[in-house]
């Protein structure tokens, strides 16, 4: 579906750049993103992380920043009761399926609640949040037999590797779309025959100069929105003088070594590539959007798309 029928042209982009736009650096608002993030901290007593989780926030926030429209002008059906703990369980089995839909790119309109950050403020949901982050992670990490190869691989992309790399996000971004990448650190002598230095991020913009340096713009899972919001992350693309070559940086995993070179080397990243799922996710998302928003004028009006019809 997505390969062959979604293009530049597709009526559904108004939408998918409107939510896009939201994730955009500029643009960013505290109450569009979660209130949990990627780290030790928020799991303590909940995982012993011997990985983090990133692949799995980035799944959920990537749905949840589509298919999740709040609407706080609906009272929620069920009350809810601050510190209630089992007294809420009647709340959760109203809003627990409904963060299920989400998370298989089922758009929901969610009662009673403003943003997504109030949402998941709810500690039932941030609980329930981070219990989906750790499944998601596992599906995709443990079951994608696919990945082995790039685990054990800290290889740089060449220059053909590296433009095809950025042709597939200019194309994903220009139709609104937020990829998920999955990217590694070029020297890390870990366990898996080669990196546990592997990222997942969500890609929310792209800079090319007319030399082939730029900057890849990305939602790092790994900081809060306030965070982002300060210093913003991507992954830069940097002409090395001494070998002529392009080559991947990411800032944030800077460390001082023992030598300059070791140094200089502490931010390559090796492998970088598009999440294998990602098109999967996005083709299965603009079905059920595609339904949703042109079901009626009731859910025409969350899209922002009054009588529109969409291209199949």
């Amino acid at each position: 579906y997505y390969q062959h029928t979604f293009s530049d042209q597709d009526s559904i982009i108004p939408y998918l750049k409107s939510r896009q736009t939201r994730y955009r650096y500029g643009h960013f608002n505290l109450n569009d993103g979660p209130a949990l993030v990627n780290s030790d901290y928020e799991f303590s007593g909940i995982s012993d992380r011997a990985f983090g989780y990133c692949w799995g926030f980035s799944t959920f926030n990537r749905f949840f920043a589509y298919a999740a429209f709040f609407d706080p002008s609906i009272p929620s059906p069920v009350a809810y009761i601050p510190e209630g703990k089992e007294r809420n369980e009647a709340w959760f089995r109203h809003y627990g399926p409904i963060v299920d839909d989400v998370l298989r790119g089922i758009p929901r309109v969610i009662a009673g609640f403003k943003n997504f950050s109030e949402f998941s403020a709810i500690p039932e949901i941030e609980f329930y949040l981070k219990v989906k982050a750790m499944d998601a992670w596992s599906l995709r990490a443990i079951s994608a037999a696919n990945l082995t190869t790039f685990f054990s691989s800290t290889r740089e992309l060449d220059e053909t590797e590296l433009n095809s790399l950025i042709k597939s996000l200019q194309q994903k971004l220009r139709r609104g779309e937020l990829p998920k990448i999955l990217f590694t650190a070029a020297d890390s002598k870990k366990q898996l025959g080669g990196s546990l230095d592997v990222h997942s991020v969500i890609v929310n913009g792209l800079k090319m100069n007319p030399d082939g340096s730029g900057e890849i713009a990305i939602w790092d899972i790994n900081f809060y929105f306030s965070d982002l919001m300060k210093n913003r992350k991507f992954i830069e693309i940097r002409f090395n003088r001494e070998t002529g070559k392009r080559e991947l940086h990411y800032l944030p995993w800077y460390e001082a070594k023992e030598t300059p070179i070791d140094t200089y080397r502490s931010t390559l990243l090796g492998k970088v590539r598009v999440s294998p799922e990602d098109e999967a996710e996005m083709g299965a998302l603009i079905r059920n959007l595609k339904a949703f928003c042109q079901k009626d004028e009731y859910s025409q009006k969350y899209c922002g798309m009054k009588n529109q019809i969409f291209t199949e």
